[in-house]
């Protein structure tokens, strides 16, 4: 803010001239920058919340051995497995691509997995047979509105050395999903390890 000298004609008033603002204060005239009152709720700002609320959801709906690998994971960085996940993930989610769901725990990732369409409702998962058959496959779907994944992240366990394709049925007709599979040693919820996520992107039939 500067003290200037201003022409007679303008002593005494308030004026904005381009990006700048004459004012009177204690008998002096003074100029300083026009302030501009900030959109806090702008379109980018709603998609970056939105991101940010949907990787919230998604991280209490893994609920599991995904969620020890982010665990896992942070053990060498300053963060925590849960903000890991976020900020690995954030940009992904705000632009509609497919996240990275799980880190590696040193089971092999599922390997060439295709989604398809099925009958009504349906999704049909081919993959390459795991090499190892005690372990097993379980896939994470979750909707899209338009081109961003919303809603709910549901599971599916395939079983133990499960047969492809696997078909996830239960789904909105004609609806886009973003697709995950998951190797694990275990049924998914007495896992105690995973492999990184394979992802795609398949429409209910």
């Amino acid at each position: 803010m500067a003290d200037v000298k201003m022409n007679p004609i303008f002593e005494g008033l308030s004026r904005k001239v381009g990006d700048l603002v004459f004012f009177q204060k204690n008998g002096k005239t003074f100029l300083k920058p026009k302030g501009s009152r900030r959109d806090k709720n702008t379109e980018a700002q709603q998609e970056v919340r939105n991101a940010f609320s949907q990787l919230v959801g998604a991280w209490k709906d893994l609920n599991g051995i995904v969620n020890q690998s982010w665990l896992n994971y942070a053990k060498d960085k300053d963060g925590t497995g849960y903000n890991e996940f976020i900020g690995a993930n954030h940009n992904a989610q705000r632009k509609g691509e497919l996240i990275t769901l799980s880190k590696d725990m040193g089971l092999p990732t599922p390997d060439s997995v295709i989604a398809a369409s099925g009958a009504a409702g349906e999704i049909s998962c081919a993959f390459t047979p795991l090499s190892e058959p005690e372990n097993h496959i379980t896939f994470f779907v979750q909707k899209l509105d338009e081109t961003i994944a919303t809603g709910d992240m549901h599971r599916y366990d395939a079983g133990a050395n499960p047969t492809s394709p696997f078909v996830i049925a239960g789904l909105e007709t004609g609806s886009d999903y973003h697709v995950y599979a998951v190797t694990t040693d275990a049924e998914y919820l007495s896992a105690t390890k995973c492999s990184a996520s394979a992802s795609t992107t398949g429409t209910a039939g």
